[in-house]
């Protein structure tokens, strides 16, 4: 048999659910019992109660036949056939009543009877054929029965009334039963089922809100994936802002949203997304510094625009509205910010300013690793001192124009004398002259599909389309422009020389160098001084 301790042990594991069958099961089960005894107990009360009103019935009756035999002996007078005939009938319903007497009657009551209805037989044997001449024996035997008879009424009388007082007893106990188990169902019911029922709802509601909440987590989830893939292959900053603007429509429907981004300088913010279905919010921060949410480095949420701690840009909105302000930071640096607005005193919920907060993190990663991209590619093909196109970018693009079906040409620009400027008057001026160069190309380059450093004072323009023929007075011409530049720019002693190759007749780049080399050492050593204001491009 277990113990008060295991038990108790056992009922503290079970889970309300289990506690709450439990209960119920008992309810049940106490009231099945109760029923149970209930009608059990109004079965023997209806039993016990006919018994009763049997035994008064036959004692009522058997009263009610002692009369009529009293009757009968004083009203039997000379022996006349009617009052033969009435003893007779006396005689036989007394002792039919002798046969059920025994159930009821005492014993000293049944032997009376059995005396009286003796003697009540022998006058009616005897007065078969002759008239009785004394009838003092009829009156004392009819005085017998009325005795007898009352003493069976009374007897009635006593039963009756003791199976009324039974029936109202077990009544009364009846109704104690009934009471008894109603109050043990209504114990039940507000100790245990109540607050049973009562944590199970607590319960319910717990898990309601946890499927809620998973089911906004799951969305969440759902975006954040579909946000950062759409950006994963977003390859340039343009694709990324079109994927943020379906963002901003999944997550802010009924928004008003922009994206605010610095530019190279991360001086200045400039609208670089907005919403496609409501457009811009309207914030007025020029600088990501001056935005509170980018000082603070995490989402802010303006319930009313007139609030004392608004953002003071939201201030001088032009409509009275709330924000959400979500900034983007890229590696510790300012990137920008996300700005929505609502209607004021109704900020958007928490769920959309978490979306939001997630939309402006993806973004700032995404754009952030784009422009880092951008610039490690800008700074791997492009030449520190000229910001021109390197050789590696150069060297591509002739490839490029060498794999052209239509072909093309490229001139070779070479800058002789700048060696002896730098030993002359130093290397800021050699330098100074390489800028003039690389300005004049830049400007030169309208003319030209491609123009790039090729070594320290060798530069290449690629003409594609055009053959050597075509491409000889583009090339004389930026030649010419190249001179009057550094003449204006007050520098001196630096001849420009040029030559040119057609890719249909070389395929490889070195060869195509090559042959615009060629061109000018021919070139020069056509010419009697080093030093000349300019050089022709040989044919």
């Amino acid at each position: 048999m277990s113990s008060p301790l295991a038990l108790r042990s056992r009922w503290a594991k079970t889970t309300r659910y289990q506690r709450l069958n439990f209960a119920v099961v008992g309810c049940l089960v106490v009231m099945f019992a109760l029923v149970v005894a209930l009608v059990a107990t109004v079965r023997i009360v209806d039993r016990r109660a006919g018994e009763l009103l049997a035994e008064a019935q036959h004692l009522t009756a058997t009263a009610a036949d002692a009369r009529d035999a009293s009757t009968a002996l004083l009203t039997w007078q000379g022996g006349s056939n009617d009052a033969r005939v009435a003893l007779a009938n006396a005689r036989d319903m007394m002792n039919s009543h002798l046969a059920e007497v025994d159930t009821f009657a005492s014993p000293d009551e049944r032997q009376e009877l059995q005396r009286l209805n003796d003697q009540l037989a022998k006058l009616v044997d005897a007065s078969a054929g002759v008239a009785i001449s004394s009838t003092t024996e009829a009156a004392r035997l009819s005085a017998d029965y009325e005795v007898l008879a009352q003493q069976f009424a009374n007897r009635g009388q006593d039963v009756s009334e003791r199976a009324l007082g039974d029936l109202d007893g077990w009544f009364y106990g009846i109704q104690l039963v009934a009471a008894v188990a109603a109050a043990v169902f209504l114990m039940i019911v507000l100790s245990v089922i109540l607050p049973l029922s009562r944590s199970i709802e607590r319960s319910l509601s717990k898990l309601q809100d946890w499927r809620d909440r998973s089911a906004r987590e799951s969305a969440r989830r759902l975006l954040n994936s579909q946000v950062s893939d759409g950006l994963d292959v977003a390859d340039e900053e343009g694709k990324a802002r079109a994927v943020l603007e379906r963002a901003l429509r999944v997550a802010a429907p009924d928004l008003r949203a922009e994206l605010l981004l610095a530019d190279s300088s991360k001086a200045h913010l400039r609208v670089a997304v907005e919403h496609p279905d409501h457009g811009r919010a309207g914030c007025g921060v020029v600088s990501p510094w001056s935005c509170p949410a980018v000082r603070r480095g995490t989402t802010m949420v303006f319930e009313d625009w007139s609030s004392i701690r608004t953002c003071p840009h939201l201030a001088r909105h032009e409509d009275p509205c709330s924000a959400v302000c979500s900034p983007l930071t890229f590696m510790g640096e300012p990137m920008g910010v996300l700005h929505t607005t609502g209607k004021v005193g109704e900020p958007p919920s928490q769920e959309v300013v978490e979306d939001l907060s997630m939309i402006a993190a993806e973004s700032a990663t995404r754009l952030g690793t784009l422009r880092a991209f951008a610039r490690a590619e800008l700074q791997a093909s492009t030449d520190v001192l000229t910001g021109l196109p390197n050789r590696r970018s150069t060297e591509d693009c002739i490839r490029h124009a060498i794999d052209s079906v239509s072909g093309g040409a490229i001139g070779l620009f070479e800058i002789e004398g700048l060696i002896d400027l730098n030993d002359r008057l130093g290397k800021t001026t050699g330098d100074r002259a390489i800028k003039v160069v690389a300005e004049s190309l830049q400007f030169s380059n309208r003319d030209a599909d491609f123009i790039g450093r090729w070594a320290g004072a060798e530069f290449v323009a690629v003409l594609a389309d055009k053959a050597s023929n075509e491409a000889r007075s583009v090339i004389d011409r930026i030649r010419h422009e190249l001179e009057e530049s550094l003449a204006a720019a007050d520098i001196s002693g630096l001849v420009v020389w040029a030559g040119i190759a057609d890719t249909r007749h070389e395929n490889t780049v070195r060869s195509l160098l090559q042959s615009a080399s060629d061109q000018i050492m021919a070139a020069r050593s056509g010419l009697e001084h080093h030093v000349v204001s300019s050089a022709s491009t040989p044919e």
